[in-house]
């Protein structure tokens, strides 16, 4: 792992400022959609250069969302022009689109980086390191960037 640091340490910044946006007070609407996409894209960009593990190409088992964190989340984004959006597998023609709310979607987000931040901040590099690129490959990953692209569409439509 020490031979890519640098990737590592990128994407510790944006988790820290993708946690720290999700965790402040409501958002202004004017500038929700906008912030979200920026944010989000940087995360989704910067998990993908983390540095590679080697073997254990298990899957993780993915964190626990509470109420209580939905309800947060609804609080944080009761203005938010978007409410829900659809995301549907490509490489699956037989699979159907499912619907996520947005609360449930940034809660989830939320909670995969956060709690590989609490690895990193508790010096378990390589944990937080496995954790984030697991989660990305096998959970949010393609889940983040379906949410970008129905972000991105709901900001063209305003336009």
């Amino acid at each position: 792992m020490s031979d890519n640091l640098f990737g590592l340490n990128v994407f510790v910044d944006s988790a820290r400022h993708m946690c720290a946006w999700l965790e402040g007070p409501p958002m202004d609407p004017d500038h929700g959609i906008s912030t979200a996409i920026k944010l989000l894209s940087s995360v989704h960009s910067e998990a993908m250069q983390l540095p590679a593990i080697v073997g254990d190409n298990n899957d993780i088992n993915a964190p626990t969302i509470c109420e209580e964190h939905i309800e947060s989340m609804q609080t944080r984004f009761a203005e938010f022009p978007l409410k829900r959006f659809e995301l549907n597998d490509p490489c699956d023609s037989e699979a159907e689109n499912k619907v996520y709310n947005i609360f449930s979607a940034f809660a989830l987000i939320h909670q995969f980086i956060k709690t590989g931040l609490d690895y990193y901040e508790q010096g378990e590099r390589e944990t937080a390191l496995h954790y984030w690129k697991k989660g990305f490959k096998f959970h949010w990953g393609a889940f983040v960037a379906g949410f970008i692209y129905a972000l991105h569409c709901s900001a063209s439509a305003k336009t």
